[in-house]
């Protein structure tokens, strides 16, 4: 074996003494975990440190957009509920649903094992929506591009409530909690008007073509959302909408990602 990564000491130090373990085992298993993930140590370093609960923000902070991306993936894939019992019974995930709504840069355990298929469409719409976000604005304002939001005025009661929700989240020890990222905390419609305020910058994706009309689709989709989050049966017909809808998205998404190759 090589040498172990250069590591943020204090951060090692904290997850050591949480963990009861030395500062270089934790270093070894961060290392291993880098490894076997194929992502980089200091990815690795803030999921370890997520895993005891100890915040890491500043580390994410210095993360390149590459590296961020990673994270958010590693994030993705740890958050896909399993089976959930219910009376005993077992909710069977439905078929998976990847032939019609992939996005490239979606890890393939995110589709997998998620209940109901009007539920698994919106979740990985939204996260595609997240990812989407994340790799375009870390490309322009880099790892602090969330400070950017506290500068606009229509978006700063998101960026109260996120702050809010993670105080109150911070208080509940026994749970295990949304990501390390900001826009982990956010809802479906915040993502939409994050889009609309940095229309100087999301622009130029959405002003030729078949596009155009795209995050006005997404808007449509608000109502379906709120309904499917609330555990609430959705029509036939708003279903369809959905996979209309969805499928425009995660279309464009795999055409932009073709770009880009």
């Amino acid at each position: 074996m090589g040498r172990p990564p250069i590591l943020n000491k204090k951060l090692i130090h904290k997850i050591a003494k949480k963990a009861r373990k030395s500062d270089l085992a934790i270093v070894k298993s961060v290392s291993a975990l880098a490894s076997r993930k194929n992502i980089a140590p200091e990815v690795a370093l803030v999921i370890t440190a997520n895993k005891y609960k100890i915040g890491s923000s500043s580390i994410f902070k210095k993360l390149n957009p590459s590296q961020q991306m990673q994270l958010a993936t590693e994030i993705n894939k740890r958050n896909v509920p399993g089976d959930i019992s219910l009376k005993k019974k077992t909710i069977k995930p439905v078929a998976d649903i990847r032939s019609e709504f992939a996005d490239p840069y979606l890890q393939d355990s995110l589709y997998s094992n998620i209940p109901s298929e009007g539920y698994s469409i919106m979740f990985a719409l939204e996260n595609s929506i997240r990812i989407f976000i994340i790799r375009t604005l870390s490309n322009i304002f880099g790892g602090n591009w969330w400070d950017q939001l506290q500068g606009k005025k229509s978006l700063k009661e998101i960026v109260k409530r996120v702050s809010d929700r993670k105080t109150k989240e911070s208080e509940n020890w026994y749970h295990s909690k949304r990501g390390v990222h900001e826009i982990y905390y956010t809802d479906y419609g915040d993502l939409l008007r994050i889009i609309r305020v940095f229309d100087s910058i999301f622009s130029k994706f959405f002003k030729k073509g078949a596009a155009k009309n795209l995050i006005a689709k997404l808007e449509e989709l608000r109502p379906t959302r709120n309904v499917i989050a609330h555990n609430n049966p959705i029509t036939g017909k708003d279903l369809e909408r959905l996979k209309v809808h969805a499928r425009d998205w995660f279309a464009y998404i795999q055409y932009l990602h073709s770009q880009n190759n």
